[in-house]
């Protein structure tokens, strides 16, 4: 029997014969790599440490360096995008359920399930306000706009009727000009260093008025001391300095005063000695004759017992009296000279 069936079998001939191929297996489905998904796969995970529980809202602020913020349980941490390290953490009574940043950068706001939506200026890192919104959990929170923008918080509200729900959003609005920037104002005090950091860095423009700095005026020790009403004193260390303009200045403040006799005969000998020197000298120049001759005379009078017969004041006098008659001489050859001329002066003018 296995003859028969060897035979038959060597009979069979098949009609076609297919070449053997390999089993086939799919192949995953790719597509070819692009500039695009080159740059996007060059991105690697990283993780953000020490989040107390799960992540209910992430925001990332529109202004370098572009730090987010990240709510997680009843906090809301604010990290910076190159190091993923905390810079700031604010709390909330609730589950925080939304955080947004301002279109600037400077503002945060963020609400909980509660319905209680806070303010944060993101620069000096504290809550500016808390607003309330609903009864019920605010779902989301967005600040809208600048630094006129409104903040905006919403919930979404469940209604049954006739079998079918229906879903409606609440929404509530506040504008954060006036709020947020009283309570900046409130909060710049003298008690604060910011206070004293004030227009530091602002920088002038083209247009601006240079406005420079009056230096202080330095006095001398003779001002210093009539100042204070010591008279004496000032006009004995002005004819020290030996200055004749500062020595007559301080004479006709003296004499507005009404105390230049006072100071002439509260003098001492020496000091007596420095003025008649001084008179001596200067009594006859031009710019001070009318003052110093007034006052030659009244210590001549007033003082004429102290100067009479006294060796050190002999000189002086000898010397104040030549000077006296030269200029009186002086005056008579000019009052002669005038006699002359003003006949011939006349004649001229006809």
């Amino acid at each position: 029997m296995e003859d028969e069936l060897r035979v038959r079998l060597n009979d069979h001939q098949p009609s076609k014969i297919f070449p053997v191929k390999p089993k086939s297996t799919p192949k995953p489905l790719s597509k070819p790599e692009t500039p695009d998904s080159r740059y996007w796969s060059s991105f690697k995970p990283h993780s953000v440490p020490n989040l107390v529980s799960s992540v209910s809202a992430v925001a990332f602020s529109p202004i370098h360096p572009h730090s987010f913020a990240v709510a997680h349980s009843t906090t809301v941490s604010l990290f910076s995008s190159n190091t993923l390290t905390a810079s700031r953490r604010f709390s909330f009574k609730d589950v925080v359920s939304s955080v947004s940043f301002r279109s600037d950068g400077a503002l945060l706001a963020a609400s909980d399930l509660s319905g209680t939506v806070q303010v944060f200026d993101v620069k000096e890192r504290m809550a500016l306000r808390s607003l309330r919104s609903h009864k019920a959990a605010a779902s989301s929170v967005r600040v809208v706009g600048g630094s006129n923008g409104m903040v905006f918080a919403g919930k979404k509200k469940k209604k049954v009727r006739d079998e079918e729900e229906k879903k409606k959003m609440v929404m509530s609005f506040w504008s954060v000009k006036s709020e947020v920037d009283e309570s900046r104002r409130r909060a710049l005090r003298p008690s604060y260093f910011r206070y004293f950091q004030r227009g530091q860095s602002e920088k002038p423009s083209k247009d601006d008025y240079l406005v420079k700095e009056r230096k202080g005026v330095k006095l001398t020790r003779h001002d210093k001391l009539l100042k204070k009403f010591r008279h004496k004193e000032a006009l004995v260390s002005v004819l020290e300095e030996k200055k004749p303009a500062d020595v007559v200045a301080v004479m006709e403040e003296l004499v507005a005063r009404r105390k230049i006799v006072k100071c002439v005969s509260n003098l001492e000998e020496g000091e007596l000695g420095l003025l008649l020197s001084f008179l001596q000298r200067y009594c006859t120049v031009e710019r001070y004759s009318k003052l110093l001759m007034a006052l030659t005379k009244k210590v001549l009078e007033t003082r004429g017992e102290d100067i009479n017969g006294k060796e050190e004041f002999k000189g002086i006098l000898r010397n104040l009296k030549r000077e006296v008659n030269q200029e009186i001489k002086i005056q008579q050859s000019l009052l002669e000279i005038q006699g002359v001329i003003a006949p011939l002066m006349r004649i001229a003018g006809r």
